[in-house]
């Protein structure tokens, strides 16, 4: 585990995957689209002065050695500027950056190996908190995407297909060449091993959290509470089926104004992918026909997916199970979700 304060943050870099050029499409699930790849690179916040140790709750430095996070570099919001846990994990996570009209927005820290990082739906990249961090620590350069219709990204897509095919080809812009692993959770696991497909060789190990396209069933409660949800009640009922713990009150009226603006491409994206508590994807054989290795994290009281739809993987996939954690099993187990997309797993 990271020590507290050994060593600044450094700024993470956040860019706008462009989207292919309008023009004509195959029938192929790859589409062989070509755009420019050109990105806009936004520089983050200056870092803080060095100093005496700042003052922060026993859960933000709990928090703080999760992420690998100094603290001095985090702005604190408690009574007399004391840094709780909610302000490290928002200075963990990625940080939304401005759409552009067609863009994939990828935000990147870190260097080194990549890592492709996929979120679930109805989330963005700052779902994945303290993964980037822990990843670029341990010498990978972490690319968090933002699906189609969320976060940052401008571009939508009205199917799996669609998505998978923009996601790839913004992968492909900003990693040319060599090996990526690829990582991703919920409806971003599903994506992240369409994408390890259309890599072929390229794909260096895939890392399934909580993954959509393993079986049957969905919450339809969940997707039918987030695709409805205007409200900050409406969203805490729909978020509280995560089981990822509470939010303050201030945090969930600011994640209601978020995820009430241009709600309507995620909702097509849902319907297009669950419908009547049903999925309406499978990705089994494609799974199973890759040829890098596959590992898979998931929670036993998962409400959204059945956990017991692990048994759908090849038996060569590395399987690890967190007693009790809902559908953020990641969020449970942080530094081996990390070691899992790492590949340092022993």
């Amino acid at each position: 585990m990271e020590q507290e304060g050994a060593e600044d943050e450094e700024a993470g870099e956040e860019r706008l995957a462009p989207a292919p050029e309008p023009g004509p499409r195959s029938s192929e699930d790859d589409g062989g689209e070509s755009s420019n790849t050109d990105a806009e690179t936004l520089t983050s916040e200056p870092r803080a002065e060095p100093g005496s140790k700042p003052a922060a709750s026993p859960a933000a430095r709990k928090a703080a050695r999760d992420a690998g996070v100094a603290l001095s570099t985090i702005k604190g919001t408690g009574r007399r500027g004391r840094v709780t846990a909610e302000d490290v994990r928002a200075a963990s996570s990625v940080a939304p950056v401005p759409a552009t009209p067609g863009a994939i927005a990828v935000h990147c820290r870190g260097d080194g190996p990549p890592v492709a990082l996929y979120h679930g739906l109805f989330d963005d990249a700052r779902g994945w908190r303290m993964i980037p961090g822990r990843l670029k620590a341990a010498g990978h350069k972490a690319l968090s995407f933002d699906l189609p219709g969320h976060g940052a990204s401008e571009a939508t897509a009205e199917s799996f297909e669609e998505a998978a095919s923009l996601l790839h080809d913004a992968l492909v812009r900003e990693v040319p060449k060599g090996p990526i692993r690829l990582a991703g959770h919920s409806l971003g696991a599903a994506l992240a091993a369409r994408v390890a497909g259309r890599l072929g060789p390229r794909a260096g190990g895939l890392t399934l959290i909580a993954p959509a396209g393993l079986g049957p069933r969905i919450s339809e409660e969940f997707i039918e509470g987030m695709s409805a949800a205007r409200t900050a009640p409406a969203l805490a009922r729909a978020i509280a089926l995560l089981d990822g713990g509470p939010l303050s009150q201030d945090a969930m009226a600011e994640e209601a104004e978020r995820h009430a603006a241009g709600i309507a491409p995620r909702t097509a994206l849902a319907r297009a992918v669950a419908s009547d508590g049903f999925q309406q994807i499978d990705l089994r054989a494609e799974i199973a026909a890759l040829s890098c290795p596959i590992a898979c994290l998931w929670g036993t009281a998962d409400r959204v997916l059945d956990w017991r739809d692990v048994q759908h993987l090849p038996a060569s996939a590395r399987i690890h199970l967190v007693p009790g954690a809902g559908h953020l099993p990641h969020h449970a187990e942080p530094a081996l979700a990390a070691e899992l997309i790492a590949g340092d797993e022993v």
